[in-house]
């Protein structure tokens, strides 16, 4: 999609998915590369510019500096504000999924579950991305089980593990694994839960 895109705003999002997905694989090299050529090619479209600052963000999580990674997906989050779009949607609550496990790494259990519960869900299901729903559906359904607050963390897994078998594949390779990690959750639930 990079190297076809008919116009700078297209290939700025092609480069910055393929940084996020080449992140994922911990490919550095060209995570950056593609990093730098979406911020490059997002100049002058605020849509664009304002998503930067998630890739951004994500390009450094698991880094040293969370202060920025947080800082980013702060300030992406209020700069997409402005766009009725399910894809800046989608992004923000990507964002929102991140802050909430910033939370939660920081050993704030609570705040971690507003970021999912009033945050990430709500734009998620704004943004219609099934795999995002089921994905913040899992987040709160482990939160909850975290907190031994079992039957209402078998409520949200049972949703995230519907959500994503209902998402085609092909729109997400993820899926199977997704489903995988899901089911296990859900089995190991039911044994605390003597089921």
């Amino acid at each position: 999609r990079f190297a076809t895109a008919a116009t700078d705003s297209i290939r700025a999002y092609a480069a910055l998915q393929l940084s996020q997905l080449y992140k994922r694989e911990g490919n550095a090299a060209k995570m950056q590369h593609y990093l730098e050529a979406g911020i490059a090619r997002a100049k002058g479209n605020a849509f664009m510019e304002a998503a930067t600052h998630y890739y951004m963000a994500f390009s450094k999580f698991g880094g040293p500096d969370m202060a920025r990674v947080e800082a980013h997906l702060r300030k992406g989050d209020s700069l997409l504000q402005r766009f009725d779009y399910p894809e800046a949607y989608k992004i923000r609550g990507n964002s929102w999924l991140v802050l909430g496990t910033l939370a939660q790494m920081q050993g704030d259990e609570q705040r971690g579950l507003d970021a999912y519960l009033n945050h990430a869900l709500p734009l998620a299901q704004k943004s219609g991305d099934g795999f995002l729903i089921a994905n913040v559906n899992k987040f709160i359904g482990i939160i909850f089980l975290n907190a031994e607050e079992r039957e209402k963390g078998g409520e949200y897994l049972t949703r995230a593990l519907e959500a994503f078998e209902a998402v085609p594949r092909e729109t997400n390779p993820n899926k199977p694994e997704a489903i995988v990690e899901t089911t296990i959750i859900l089995a190991e639930n039911s044994v605390y839960l003597n089921r």
